[in-house]
């Protein structure tokens, strides 16, 4: 269970684009922490887990999923993070956007 959940980190950690130091640093972690996951087998705590999802833009439940096809990236993380902020005449604007670019 943990070493999935550290395999599903590293996917997520790596599809952000930033590096384990500066996500220790953004997630005010000690700077072995990450590092004692990936490579000693040290358990995550779940406060820690909790500051690294908010650095991702992912729930603990996203986190936790063990469904592979239905992981969004970093980017379609964003963008719907940003498309809740939007009016409704811009989320429609933007639908219509969208199907533009599809063509």
């Amino acid at each position: 269970m943990v070493e999935e959940l550290i395999e599903r980190l590293k996917v997520y950690i790596k599809d952000s684009g930033l590096t384990i130091y500066k996500l220790t640093i953004l997630a005010d972690l000690s700077e072995n922490t990450i590092y004692n996951w990936f490579n000693k087998g040290a358990e995550p705590t779940i406060s820690a887990l909790e500051s690294i999802c908010k650095i991702l833009k992912i729930s603990m439940a996203e986190l936790f999923y063990d469904g592979k096809d239905d992981i969004m990236s970093y980017k379609e993380r964003v963008l719907l993070s940003k498309f809740k902020t939007l009016s409704n005449k811009q989320k429609d604007l933007l639908l219509k956007l969208t199907e533009e670019l599809k063509t």
